[in-house]
């Protein structure tokens, strides 16, 4: 520690680590992404990552289907049921989107565990335990699954 002329204690910087994390992430070096693969190897959207505890993470798939409107959250086995879950573009629709936020807003108060529910490969929404949804362009990713 260094001493100021205002008697403040301040800590000396350290040096830049070789192992600190990169400010950005080589094309060659891709992080796997959290969460449940199709046959083909290609990871099927939207669905949840369940937040155990730091750095261990359980995925969840989502099936999407047309039909009357329900959603169900629960352990292996999450269902969303709307007339139009989809739009023209294979987005899932706005309405869509807001019945699984609700009810995964639901199951974060059942369960304790902070989700997250990935929308597609750079975009997601965080729901807290306070209520918050909180989106960004970065899905949980790394960590055990």
């Amino acid at each position: 520690m260094t001493i100021d002329s205002g008697n403040t204690p301040r800590r000396v910087p350290r040096p830049a680590s070789p192992l600190g994390r990169p400010l950005f992430r080589p094309p060659e070096q891709p992080v796997r992404p959290v969460g449940p693969t199709a046959d083909d190897g290609s990871v099927g959207y939207p669905f949840i990552v369940v937040r155990l505890m730091s750095a261990v993470y359980q995925a969840e798939k989502i099936r999407v289907r047309k039909g009357p409107t329900s959603v169900l959250i629960g352990y292996r086995k999450s269902v969303l049921q709307h007339p139009e879950p989809f739009k023209a573009d294979r987005q899932i629709s706005e309405e869509a989107k807001a019945l699984l936020i609700e009810a995964v807003l639901a199951a974060v108060w059942r369960t304790g565990f902070r989700m997250c529910l990935v929308w597609g490969p750079a975009w997601c929404s965080f729901v807290e335990p306070d209520g918050s949804i909180n989106n960004s362009f970065e899905p949980p990713s790394g960590g055990l699954a």
